[in-house]
């Protein structure tokens, strides 16, 4: 049982599904992302689905959270190379562009 456990998790950590479901999920600010996942990648379970949506949902809010905290530090000067430190420790997979899309929607989160 514990291979079928590795190789569930293998699949769930493809990097590509991953950004871009982290991608989808800061342009709409933490909705669920299942059907923009569904429609870019068909192959995936709906199980997968929710995984995949569960992860981006957490990595989304641990990003703006951290952003939010730098905010309160440093002020809206901030850019993808003040959370890249947070964000790559924990997460290594988060694209550049990412970073970039989580720190302006903290940033925009934090001035509500």
């Amino acid at each position: 049982m514990p291979i079928f456990d590795f190789l569930k998790r293998k699949r769930l950590a493809d990097p590509e599904v991953l950004n871009y479901g982290l991608s989808v999920a800061a342009r709409r600010f933490g909705t669920p992302i299942q059907a923009a996942l569904r429609e870019k990648f068909p192959m995936l379970s709906s199980a997968d689905l929710d995984a995949y949506n569960k992860i981006c949902q957490q990595v989304f809010r641990y990003g703006t959270d951290e952003v939010c905290r730098q905010v309160n530090k440093k002020g809206t000067s901030l850019g993808s190379s003040d959370l890249a430190p947070f964000m790559l420790k924990k997460y290594a997979w988060v694209s550049r562009e990412n970073l970039q899309s989580l720190v302006g929607a903290g940033i925009y989160i934090s001035q509500k």
